[in-house]
């Protein structure tokens, strides 16, 4: 340990916090810094195995620029707020009421409904820029 930060090495194949010995080669994979008893600092890619519980506020990248992978099944248990817009490629399957509160533009064609029983609610005037076809009697 040096100023409070612990070095860990790669010798050959051993991995450990020390060298054996003063004259082994060593690589310094990463740099711990121990001297804030607040926080634990790491320099260079930390890489855990094994399941892991982060308790507390956790931030993931500090620019809006940083990307963020996820590459496994992702389960919210709360609500999850986006601060700006959300981009999905791909089909979307939403279970439960969608609430949209701005105006709404959707591309392409558009299904409402699943069957003739359902039932479609318009509230408010409604315009068609284009013919309508019925195929069912009014």
């Amino acid at each position: 340990m040096q100023d409070g930060k612990h070095y860990i090495y790669n010798i050959g194949g051993y991995n450990g916090t020390n060298p054996s010995s003063s004259n082994d080669i060593a690589t310094i994979l990463s740099t711990v810094d121990t001297s804030d008893t607040t926080s634990f600092n790491v320099e260079n890619i930390l890489n855990v195995t094994g399941a892991t519980t982060l308790k507390g506020n956790v931030t993931l990248g500090d620019t809006t620029t940083d990307k963020i992978i996820v590459n496994g099944a992702t389960n919210f248990k709360t609500d999850v707020d986006i601060d700006t817009k959300l981009n999905v490629d791909g089909n979307t399957i939403l279970k439960g009421n969608l609430d949209v509160d701005a105006s709404t533009t959707l591309g392409s064609d558009v299904t409402l409904g699943g069957t003739e029983e359902d039932t479609i609610t318009v509230n408010g005037d409604t315009n068609f820029k284009a013919d309508v076809d019925i195929d069912k009697s009014l």
